[in-house]
């Protein structure tokens, strides 16, 4: 005789009606039928582990957990997989054991089939990585922290474990093979970050219009990582590249089979060059006019992608849950807003964002590393996971729930919702908060502290470049979010402004902006140094992740001021002309630029004043 299906949806109205009436037995009883009609969903051990947790029965808390971990690791929800196993470490912090089952290869596939490159420091056979390039020069190290501060500094506001990430230098005239580093330098204590202003630059006049722009190229096949190409002369005539073309198709899901399989068969994309290693310098062009500075735009060939996925442009994407909240009991034993799948994020959508690589594209042991000693948070609706002018210390992953980030200068928040990250600013030299970030709704996150991150790096150097992409893509998503030149676009039209912003190096020595001349476009410093002066006097530092030369895309004013690269740094650039290009094909975009041209007087630097 067949048995009976079971009929989900009145056990589930059972087992609310339980929780509400503290019979906490039945519910047990309940989550065990759950689960066994619905053994592939992971939520039902996990809040029957809650539940025992709640009851003071750890063993079996864990014994819960344990399953969950593993349920929410075989189908890619690798950040809830480590929340999990951070929960049993609670309960038992002797449970190390727990790490290893942490396995990121099901979110690893489906990150490799959400983008056509990837930046990984797993270990890969099949692939040639790129070591550090040869140079005279010391490499500065990655998210270092310098020093203790002084009081002096302590008072001014400055943050402990303020350091700006490694990158790798630039090949000199005569190269010398050096070694890789085995151990890092501790930068020295920089200036208290107190906020100035200058005048920035303005852009050359467009060249003359052109044809449509070229269609989209086709995927490129799988290469082998190889050393960069010679520069090309500053005089060869520059085209910028094509607009990058369409991902790939994804290909059908894996099969079931066992770890050693599923490793073999995991797609083999084409690795991304190194994005510190193959930055292609600044190089002025020679056919510049006087009064301009201009720059020589990256070949196809040369160019690292930045293919941002929708949901870090599109905030209407981000929200997860209906605006109509249960209540706080309710939500923690049993979160009836889950009940629609259409709801949450899918395995799929969580690989498109940036913090996927953070779990899926470094070592097992950093991995392991990284969960042992990051913070699981777990915060109630209306609550503050970041306030403006904290110290900048840590970087937060969104497991669960929903949050709104009220960015200084616009009208609405920004939603945040799993698979998030929020507080990237750690990476950059920045030592306080610039923004609140307030909870929607009951939220779960895990705070990773700059100083593990710091020793991370400096165990497992290839883990800078992952970090070095999440921090690239967060700056160009908040970039086209935020910043009043962007907000006006659509979502499409922000992705393929993403897709034109080069990643260049800028040598010791480059002259970003000059005083008095025009300069080519918008530029955001993500590492190094580069300093500011006016009429040869050093006003101080550029501030990392600050945005220079937006009144380049609208006007044409000369620069106030000189910015010069005192150390190798790596810059986001994005050509005025290429800009221009996109937006004429815009026509409510140029509506929002003629509006903004308007409203801007000058360009202020936030720089970090004194003297080097």
């Amino acid at each position: 005789m067949r048995s009976k299906k079971p009929n989900i949806p009145k056990l589930r109205e059972q087992l609310n009606a339980a929780l509400r009436g503290d019979k906490f037995d039945v519910a047990l009883g309940l989550y065990d039928e759950l689960a066994a009609a619905e053994p592939n969903d992971p939520r039902w051990p996990q809040r029957r582990g809650d539940l025992h947790r709640r009851m003071k029965h750890d063993d079996k808390a864990i014994e819960s957990y344990e399953v969950a971990v593993q349920l929410y690791a075989k189908q890619g929800f690798v950040a809830r997989a480590a929340a999990m196993a951070k929960l049993i470490l609670q309960i038992d912090d002797t449970r190390l054991d727990v790490l290893a089952r942490v396995d990121p290869d099901e979110a690893r596939r489906l990150h490799r089939e959400q983008r056509h490159d990837v930046v990984t420091a797993v270990a890969d056979p099949s692939s040639v990585v790129p070591g550090p390039l040869p140079s005279d020069l010391e490499p500065t190290p990655m998210v270092v922290p310098p020093p203790p501060p002084s009081p002096a500094l302590a008072a001014a506001g400055a943050a402990p474990g303020a350091a700006a990430p490694r990158i790798a230098p630039p090949v000199p005239t005569a190269p010398k093979p050096v070694p890789p580093p085995t151990a890092v330098r501790t930068p020295a204590p920089v200036a208290a970050a107190v906020p100035g202003s200058v005048d920035a630059p303005t852009p050359p006049p467009l060249p003359a219009p052109r044809g449509p722009l070229p269609p989209p190229r086709a995927p490129l096949p799988p290469v082998v990582a190889a050393p960069p190409p010679p520069a090309p002369s500053p005089a060869a005539a520059v085209v910028p590249p094509p607009l990058p073309g369409p991902r790939p198709p994804v290909p059908p899901p894996l099969p079931s089979m066992d770890t050693a399989d599923r490793e073999a068969a995991l797609p083999r994309p084409r690795r991304r060059k190194s994005i510190s290693v193959s930055a292609v310098d600044l190089r002025p062009v020679l056919d510049a006019e006087d009064d301009e500075l201009r720059f020589s735009d990256v070949d196809e060939d040369e160019a690292i992608d930045i293919d941002l996925s929708a949901m870090e442009l599109d905030d209407s994407q981000m929200m997860t849950r209906p605006s109509e909240e249960v209540s706080d009991h309710a939500v923690l034993l049993f979160d009836e807003e889950e009940d629609d799948d259409d709801r949450r994020k899918s395995a799929e959508q969580l690989a498109a964002l940036p913090s996927i690589s953070l779990f899926a594209e470094v070592p097992p042991a950093a991995l392991s590393r990284l969960i042992k000693d990051a913070d699981l948070i777990e915060l109630g609706r209306g609550e503050f996971l970041i306030r403006a002018g904290d110290p900048a210390d840590s970087l937060f992953v969104i497991v669960s729930g929903d949050l709104e980030v009220d960015w200084p200068g616009l009208s609405t928040p920004i939603p945040l919702t799993e698979g998030s990250v929020v507080g990237e600013a750690c990476l950059l030299d920045a030592v306080t908060r610039r923004a609140d970030v307030r909870t929607v709704t009951r939220v779960s996150a895990l705070r990773i502290p700059k100083t593990v991150i710091s020793e991370i790096v400096a165990e497992f150097p290839a883990v800078d470049e992952v970090l070095l992409e999440l921090l690239t893509r967060r700056l160009i998503g908040n970039l086209l979010r935020t910043n009043p030149l962007f907000v006006g676009f659509d979502p499409d039209t922000r992705a393929e402004l993403a897709r034109l912003f080069e990643v260049r190096r800028a040598t010791i020595g480059t002259e970003i902006f000059v005083q008095s001349k025009k300069t080519d476009g918008l530029y955001v410093p993500l590492l190094g140094r580069l300093d500011v002066t006016q009429d040869g006097r050093v006003l101080g530092r550029v501030r990392l992740g600050t945005v220079m030369g937006q009144s380049a895309i609208l006007t044409r004013t000369p620069a106030e001021s000189t910015v010069v690269a005192v150390t190798d740094a790596l810059v986001l650039r994005l050509p005025a002309g290429r800009f221009n290009e996109l937006a004429a094909l815009y026509p409510t975009a140029l509506m929002h630029l003629s509006e903004q041209s308007d409203s801007v007087d000058g360009e202020h630097i936030s720089i970090i004043p004194g003297p080097a």
